[in-house]
């Protein structure tokens, strides 16, 4: 009987150190991936836009021919945007994206600007718009 206790014993902390290797590689394994990168899957780098607020219009910098352009975002993707009042007089805007809780903290004054953080979370079509000037609004899209 003292014979199996002693082998039972010896089994036991053979899984015992099985177990506890195990858990070591893995836990290796992981901090290794995440050190160099290869760790759980993101939703990568931020959207960054510029939106400039000229001739009562908004326009993108590589459309300054559209106004009020249609913005596409993909759901979960963390945006960037930028809103730079562009006027050449004492004309302010602001802006703000209904649904999204998004909004300048203030008016912006000609040549100032200020950038916007946000994750949308919901698939749909949303309005932005300047709040004083009615003819600047334009579509969000998240897909």
């Amino acid at each position: 009987m003292k014979h199996e206790n002693q082998s039972m014993s010896l089994k036991t902390k053979k899984h015992v150190l099985i177990l506890a290797a195990s858990v070591i590689v893995v836990g290796l394994l992981t901090w290794s991936g995440l050190a160099l990168g290869i760790g759980p899957a993101s939703e990568g780098a931020p959207r960054r836009i510029t939106l400039i607020a000229k001739d009562v219009v908004f326009q993108l910098p590589d459309q300054p021919g559209q106004a009020n352009p249609v913005l596409r975002l993909k759901k979960g993707q963390t945006v960037m945007l930028t809103l730079r009042n562009d006027e050449p007089e004492r004309v302010l805007h602001c802006f703000t994206i209904g649904g999204f809780e998004v909004k300048t903290s203030r008016d912006l004054a000609a040549g100032e600007s200020e950038t916007l953080v946000f994750t949308p979370d919901t698939r749909g079509t949303f309005a932005y718009a300047c709040l004083m000037h009615p003819s600047m609004a334009g579509q969000v899209v998240v897909e």
